[in-house]
């Protein structure tokens, strides 16, 4: 098993991870792909303000997405575990070149203007945060 789930280790071969064998370490095949990064948007909405967040991160990302090219967005809220005001956009990039590029398109958006007081006004100042992970299957 691996991990804790109830796949067998030989499930995960194909996917490129390296796997534990009976004592010592053995790699599985990699992937000639490039690596990815899934960046995560962390932020606090204010109190009782939750769904007008998600609603106006839904349509900055479906504008940016038009305008701006940006890629598809997942929007995620706290349920068990996070508070229930935590609110997560998730967007899949190809390198952290892309990313910067990203953060400097949006800064420069035009419509910024129509969105950065809302932001505002929705979500906790201090609270915003990113994190990156590296995507590996």
């Amino acid at each position: 098993m691996f991990f804790g789930t109830n796949l067998p280790a030989s499930v995960f071969v194909p996917l490129g991870i390296t796997l534990p064998a009976r004592g010592r370490q053995t790699t599985a095949i990699h992937s000639e792909r490039s690596p990815m990064f899934l960046i995560r948007s962390i932020a606090q909405a204010q109190a009782g303000r939750r769904d007008e967040a998600v609603a106006l991160l839904r349509s900055f990302a479906n504008d940016g997405s038009k305008e701006l090219g940006m890629s598809e967005t997942r929007i995620l809220t706290g349920s068990i575990g996070p508070a229930d005001s935590t609110v997560v956009t998730e967007r899949l990039v190809n390198s952290l070149a892309e990313f910067e590029q990203g953060l400097e398109k949006v800064n420069k958006w035009s419509g910024m203007a129509r969105y950065g007081q809302k932001f505002g006004e929705l979500f906790i100042a201090g609270s915003h945060r990113f994190e990156v992970l590296r995507v590996h299957a």
